[in-house]
């Protein structure tokens, strides 16, 4: 995990994703944190499809997603245009009422360069916030 967690700090995310899979498949149990960083390594990477497989597997068996589990969950959908999956998983992002707005759709721009490279024209993020302020704030 730290021989990954170093590959993610130079942001060599696919030898980190490739480490962090590898002991995804050795785990015994449900794992959360590993699935988590294999998650973010996926989407940083554009394995978008593991990385869904992944962040579907902490919705499905984490107690309670935080904030960032659905907005990467968020991002991953967006990339692979499935704007409703997209819109849901923001949705519940700002449901769980840890940030204002403003700070929440920093967070979401925060990823900004990724979601570029995942695909996005850098022209819809703004329209897909003010997608979200609508449907999210109305």
């Amino acid at each position: 995990m730290n021989i990954a967690r170093c590959y993610v700090e130079l942001e060599k995310y696919k030898e980190a994703f490739a480490i962090y899979h590898k002991l995804g498949e050795k785990s015994e149990n449900d794992n959360a944190k590993l699935w988590r960083t294999i998650v973010w390594s996926s989407f940083v990477s554009g394995n978008l499809s593991q990385g869904e497989y992944y962040a579907e597997k902490i919705m499905e068996f984490e107690s309670a997603p935080n904030t960032t589990d659905y907005i990467v969950a968020g991002h991953i959908a967006w990339c692979q245009r499935d704007l409703k999956k997209a819109k849901a998983m923001y949705k519940s992002a700002w449901e769980k009422k840890e940030q204002t707005w403003d700070s929440f759709v920093e967070q979401l721009m925060d990823d900004k360069q990724y979601l570029i490279a995942n695909g996005l024209d850098e022209a819809e993020l703004p329209l897909l916030v003010d997608e979200l302020q609508y449907t999210i704030q109305a």
